[in-house]
């Protein structure tokens, strides 16, 4: 003797809902719904497994499993996007606090940049900056920057600095490029000057 035929009504709520979810699961913001629309059609899909226990079972099957697989798009989904967001914004607070430090701190009005100091810089790999001059050991000694941007390319850091001098007559100018090191420093991996006379002030 076959099994009964199965009670629908559950079983199809939860499938309509099932579908709704596994919808929109893969939108951001908008799977949070989704998340509520599986969850629920869980419940009804379990409720209906239970109330057909002796009975046919496709509906609430149905609807169970495909409630949970949106569910489980809808986590993963979420975790992806809280991934990239956490990234974008610890890239947009390390530039601020860059661009903060450096208008904060206290730059000489004098430059100290003369002909022997650029010619004595150790430049280092052009690629890695492996044992170039360190970042920190010329900024005690030359100041400040006048201006430092960062950019990342082909997993590296790279740290653009420049110190001018700018009068009436000429503008003159050092500009250092350093690659991240394993160690979080930066080495120099390329020098460049503008220079029209002895830098004597």
């Amino acid at each position: 003797m076959g099994k009964r035929d199965e009670d629908k009504l559950l079983g199809i709520i939860a499938l309509i809902l099932a579908i709704l979810a596994l919808t929109i699961s893969w939108i951001p913001i908008v799977n949070n719904f989704g998340g509520i629309l599986a969850v629920i059609g869980i419940v009804l899909g379990g409720l209906s497994l239970f109330v057909n226990r002796s009975r046919q079972k496709i509906f609430a099957s149905i609807s169970t499993i495909l409630s949970v697989i949106a569910l489980v798009i809808v986590l993963v989904t979420q975790s992806l996007y809280g991934a990239s967001i956490d990234k974008f914004t610890k890239s947009i607070a390390k530039t601020t606090d860059l661009s903060f430090s450096l208008s904060s701190s206290k730059r000489s009005d004098k430059f100290k940049w003369t002909n022997d100091d650029y010619n004595s810089l150790t430049v280092g790999d052009k690629t890695t900056g492996v044992g170039g001059a360190n970042y920190e050991d010329i900024i005690s000694k030359y100041g400040n920057p006048t201006s430092v941007t960062e950019t990342q390319s082909d997993d590296r850091t790279v740290r653009k600095a420049m110190w001018s001098h700018k009068t009436s007559d000429e503008e003159q100018s050092v500009e250092l490029t350093f690659v991240m090191q394993q160690d979080g420093s930066y080495s120099l991996s390329k020098k460049d000057a503008s220079i029209d006379k002895n830098w004597d002030f």
